[in-house]
Protein backbone atom coordinates (compact mmCIF):
# COMPACT_ATOMS: atom_id res chain seq x y z
CA UNK A 1 0.00 0.00 0.00
CA UNK A 2 1.28 3.69 -1.05
CA UNK A 3 1.25 6.07 1.60
CA UNK A 4 -0.62 8.30 -0.84
CA UNK A 5 -4.11 8.04 -0.53
CA UNK A 6 -6.08 6.34 -3.99
CA UNK A 7 -8.78 8.12 -5.26
CA UNK A 8 -11.35 9.47 -2.91
CA UNK A 9 -9.67 8.35 0.40
CA UNK A 10 -9.33 11.25 2.62
CA UNK A 11 -6.28 11.86 4.57
CA UNK A 12 -7.45 10.97 8.00
CA UNK A 13 -8.46 7.82 7.00
CA UNK A 14 -5.16 7.06 4.92
CA UNK A 15 -3.57 7.82 8.44
CA UNK A 16 -5.63 4.96 10.31
CA UNK A 17 -5.21 2.61 7.37
CA UNK A 18 -1.58 3.15 7.86
CA UNK A 19 -1.23 2.85 11.31
CA UNK A 20 -3.66 -0.24 11.25
CA UNK A 21 -1.25 -2.19 9.03
CA UNK A 22 1.53 -1.61 11.71
CA UNK A 23 2.84 1.40 9.43
CA UNK A 24 3.08 3.92 11.87
CA UNK A 25 6.13 5.22 10.79
CA UNK A 26 5.12 5.55 7.28
CA UNK A 27 1.78 7.12 8.79
CA UNK A 28 3.87 9.88 10.58
CA UNK A 29 6.10 10.79 8.01
CA UNK A 30 2.42 10.57 5.84
CA UNK A 31 1.50 13.62 8.77
CA UNK A 32 4.10 15.85 7.67
CA UNK A 33 2.84 16.85 4.17
CA UNK A 34 -0.73 16.09 4.77
CA UNK A 35 -3.10 19.03 4.88
CA UNK A 36 -3.22 21.19 8.52
CA UNK A 37 -7.21 20.95 8.13
CA UNK A 38 -9.66 19.17 10.17
CA UNK A 39 -9.29 17.73 14.02
CA UNK A 40 -8.75 14.44 12.98
CA UNK A 41 -5.88 14.77 11.44
CA UNK A 42 -4.87 16.96 14.54
CA UNK A 43 -5.64 14.35 16.42
CA UNK A 44 -3.55 11.74 14.75
CA UNK A 45 -0.65 13.95 14.54
CA UNK A 46 -0.83 13.94 18.55
CA UNK A 47 -1.36 10.45 18.99
CA UNK A 48 1.02 9.66 16.60
CA UNK A 49 4.36 12.52 18.17
CA UNK A 50 7.40 10.80 19.03
CA UNK A 51 7.30 11.28 22.84
CA UNK A 52 8.75 14.04 24.81
CA UNK A 53 11.30 13.35 27.43
CA UNK A 54 11.52 15.67 29.99
CA UNK A 55 14.64 15.43 32.36
CA UNK A 56 14.41 16.14 35.91
CA UNK A 57 16.71 17.54 38.43
CA UNK A 58 17.75 14.79 40.30
CA UNK A 59 17.08 15.53 44.27
CA UNK A 60 20.50 15.53 46.22
CA UNK A 61 21.42 12.26 47.78
CA UNK A 62 19.74 10.34 44.46
CA UNK A 63 22.77 8.51 43.58
CA UNK A 64 23.34 7.23 46.99
CA UNK A 65 19.91 6.26 47.13
CA UNK A 66 20.04 4.66 43.95
CA UNK A 67 23.47 2.82 45.12
CA UNK A 68 22.15 1.59 48.41
CA UNK A 69 18.99 0.28 46.59
CA UNK A 70 21.50 -1.78 44.73
CA UNK A 71 22.98 -2.84 47.59
CA UNK A 72 19.85 -4.05 48.88
CA UNK A 73 19.03 -5.85 45.51
CA UNK A 74 21.99 -7.63 44.83
CA UNK A 75 21.45 -9.32 48.79
CA UNK A 76 17.59 -10.06 49.08
CA UNK A 77 15.97 -10.03 45.37
CA UNK A 78 15.74 -13.94 45.01
CA UNK A 79 13.78 -13.72 48.25
CA UNK A 80 10.81 -11.13 46.75
CA UNK A 81 10.39 -12.52 42.98
CA UNK A 82 7.57 -11.64 41.42
CA UNK A 83 6.96 -8.71 43.84
CA UNK A 84 7.11 -4.62 43.86
CA UNK A 85 9.78 -4.09 46.76
CA UNK A 86 9.29 -0.63 48.17
CA UNK A 87 12.89 0.63 49.51
CA UNK A 88 14.44 3.70 51.11
CA UNK A 89 18.11 3.23 50.24
CA UNK A 90 18.88 0.22 51.37
CA UNK A 91 15.88 -0.27 54.18
CA UNK A 92 12.93 -3.04 53.12
CA UNK A 93 9.92 -0.88 53.81
CA UNK A 94 7.35 -3.93 52.13
CA UNK A 95 6.52 -5.85 49.06
CA UNK A 96 3.57 -6.89 46.94
CA UNK A 97 2.75 -8.99 44.06
CA UNK A 98 0.09 -6.37 43.36
CA UNK A 99 1.66 -2.26 42.93
CA UNK A 100 -1.50 -0.28 43.60
CA UNK A 101 -2.01 -2.57 46.87
CA UNK A 102 1.40 -1.65 48.10
CA UNK A 103 1.29 2.06 47.44
CA UNK A 104 -1.86 2.31 49.39
CA UNK A 105 0.28 1.03 52.58
CA UNK A 106 3.27 3.13 51.59
CA UNK A 107 3.73 6.81 53.07
CA UNK A 108 3.81 9.71 50.72
CA UNK A 109 7.45 9.77 50.12
CA UNK A 110 9.84 11.55 47.47
CA UNK A 111 12.60 9.46 48.88
CA UNK A 112 10.95 5.68 48.83
CA UNK A 113 11.24 3.68 45.32
CA UNK A 114 9.68 0.56 43.92
CA UNK A 115 11.29 -2.07 42.18
CA UNK A 116 9.57 -4.82 39.87
CA UNK A 117 11.72 -7.94 40.42
CA UNK A 118 10.69 -9.99 38.05
CA UNK A 119 9.92 -13.82 38.48
CA UNK A 120 13.00 -16.33 37.84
Amino acid sequence: MSSQPGPGVEPAEQVRRLVEGGRVAEARRYLETAPHDGALLDWWRSVLAPPKIELLPTSSGSAERMALNTRWLNAHADEHRGEWVALRGDQFLDADRDTDVLELRLPEDPTITLIWIPPA
